[in-house]
């Protein structure tokens, strides 16, 4: 090989290298690149989407299942990653709303399923409800915000379609002295709503909301401080059975009752079988039917699954509900 072609084989050599090189470089800024820009994309913020639960409406009285709305609750808001920290799940999140879906049951079951289709009719709140509180009450939603500080407030608001299914300002807005020390419960007439919250040793305050105009000579809302023997935060329910309602406080398997109209905590003769009836049971009917959470992919429908738990009322007007006898207490409860 002379000098003339050795040369030429060397430029030949020399440009396969750097093509080569080049190629690699390509490569390297491009995995770079994705790898930034995924990271970059991951503290994006990104729209979210969750079905957190619902509730079955309660009515005065005993009703049918026929006469049951459903209500859904999705939770919208927008998230991205909070840490570089390599699998870290950490996130930060903004722009909470929550809306409250009606359903109601459909004519005739769908290939052995009872299912829950979707009215169209939808309340929207700018705020963040907490799962597991909503109360839906005649013409009435109650429940638990999660503020964007972490504490917590109850609010109630009237149903309004006419509104254009804005919940705009509440009927009742209380703030708990202390966040996760406090019960919410609700009489299934929705005339009345109390919050239950500890005081000092062996004391506990009682707020006492009328949501609408309550029958009789008494006060739209009270509060008042009790000595409690029961000690701690007390299972509570309210009822009617009696004509005028009645909260009743259980500790263990002794029972007091209180009222708007007679705000004088007493041991009661009769009580309730079942405490504790709230949004964590509200997913059964008055027929004892509990609803599966699984919409469909645009959430139009629901799911009912059959079990053998009631037939049980919000308001323990059915026959075997209200009791004397304290050995019975949560007895074939839901």
């Amino acid at each position: 090989m002379n000098t003339g072609q050795y040369n030429a084989f060397r430029r030949q050599t020399t440009s396969i290298t750097l093509l080569k090189l080049s190629i690699n470089l390509v490569r390297i800024i491009g995995s770079v690149f994705l790898i930034s820009f995924g990271t970059a994309c991951a503290f994006f913020w990104h729209p979210q989407s969750q079905f957190v639960g619902g509730s079955w409406e309660s009515f005065p009285g005993s009703v049918t299942s026929s006469q049951q709305y459903f209500y859904l609750l999705e939770s919208r808001f927008e998230t991205r990653k909070a840490s570089l920290v390599p699998g870290s799940q950490a996130t930060d999140t903004r722009d909470h709303q929550s809306i409250i879906h009606q359903y109601q049951r459909k004519p005739a079951p769908e290939q052995g399923r009872e299912l829950l289709k979707a009215t169209g009719q939808q309340w929207h709140f700018k705020g963040q409800i907490q799962p597991g509180t909503l109360w839906v009450l005649h013409e009435l939603f109650a429940f638990v915000e999660i503020m964007p500080d972490g504490h917590s407030r109850i609010l109630a608001f009237k149903m309004d379609p006419q509104a254009g299914g804005l919940l705009k300002d509440p009927l009742i807005r209380h703030q708990p002295a202390v966040a996760d020390a406090y019960s919410l419960s609700a009489e299934s007439s929705g005339n009345w709503l109390s919050v239950i919250e500890p005081q000092a040793k062996d004391q506990l305050q009682i707020h006492l909301y009328a949501t609408h105009n309550p029958p009789g000579q008494v006060h739209g809302s009270q509060a008042f401080r009790i000595q409690w023997p029961g000690g701690g935060l007390p299972a509570n329910q309210w009822s009617d059975s009696g004509g005028l309602p009645q909260l009743y406080l259980r500790a263990d398997r002794q029972v007091w009752q209180i009222s708007p109209y007679d705000p004088q905590l007493k041991r009661a003769a009769i009580f309730p079988r079942c405490f504790e009836w709230g949004p964590g049971n509200s997913l059964v009917s008055v027929n004892g039917e509990r609803v599966l959470v699984t919409p469909d992919s645009n959430g139009t429908e629901l799911t009912l699954a059959k079990e053998n738990i009631g037939p049980f009322a919000r308001d323990n007007s059915l026959e075997g509900l209200m009791i004397a006898d304290p050995a019975l207490l949560g007895e074939a409860c839901p």
